[in-house]
């Protein structure tokens, strides 16, 4: 069997099993929410530990979502489908979802039209910044440039330079868990970012220097 051919059968194979798994935590979750809602004074430690299990389950679900990304990759299908739009718009989506105060944007007073926008830009800068909050204490600038470039910033170790060409590729991934001057993410999201950033043609780069840790997403400008 070629290269080629290996990955999609594993691409084929992880879609299955994300497919098998989103019912069960369907169903932890819906059975969490109805016991909040018939036992809304349940003891504080019950409740401690709903709250746990409805951030454990949130992580699983962003979890399995990745993994989704990245069978599709694998399989020579696009991750997601292009959604032309306005950078700035998926950038303030990103920062909803991330709901962290430490994180703030930057971006042109007009609009930055490109080809891969929307929610799946919105999900790529997500992933990013949640890799930014593992990775480093402190503030996380996003910045966006007029010529569709958009840069996450945060004040951790920057990633060493032997590993910076190939941090977004399954190898790269599995040698970085092993490096203290690495950056892993749950359920591989650096690949399932690479996963993104294909389907939207975009590129994917990581620099800076330690306590100006940098990624860069380069689009391609609309028009």
């Amino acid at each position: 069997m070629t290269e080629k051919g290996a990955n999609a059968g594993i691409g084929d194979l992880v879609a299955l099993i994300v497919h098998d798994l989103r019912n069960p935590v369907a169903t932890i979750s819906a059975n969490v929410s109805f016991v909040r809602e018939v036992a809304p004074d349940v003891h504080t430690d019950a409740n401690e530990a709903l709250d746990d299990v409805e951030i454990a389950l949130g992580d699983l679900g962003r979890g399995l979502e990745q993994l989704g990304w990245v069978g599709r990759w694998l399989s020579g299908k696009s991750a997601a489908d292009e959604s032309p739009g306005d950078a700035r718009g998926s950038i303030e989506e990103a920062l909803r979802r991330v709901a962290d105060d430490d994180v703030t944007a930057s971006s042109p007073d007009e609009p930055v039209s490109v080809h891969g926008g929307g929610a799946p830009l919105a999900r790529l800068i997500e992933l990013l910044v949640r890799n930014s909050r593992q990775h480093a204490k402190g503030p996380i600038i996003v910045r966006l440039t007029p010529d569709a470039v958009i840069e996450i910033e945060d004040r951790g170790r920057s990633v060493g330079a032997d590993l910076r060409e190939k941090l977004f590729t399954l190898p790269g991934q599995l040698e970085i868990k092993t490096r203290v001057d690495g950056r892993y993410s749950r359920a591989v999201g650096l690949l399932a970012a690479r996963a993104l950033a294909d389907a939207m043609s975009a590129e994917l780069e990581v620099g800076g220097a330690d306590g100006a840790a940098v990624f860069r997403v380069r689009l391609s400008p609309a028009g």
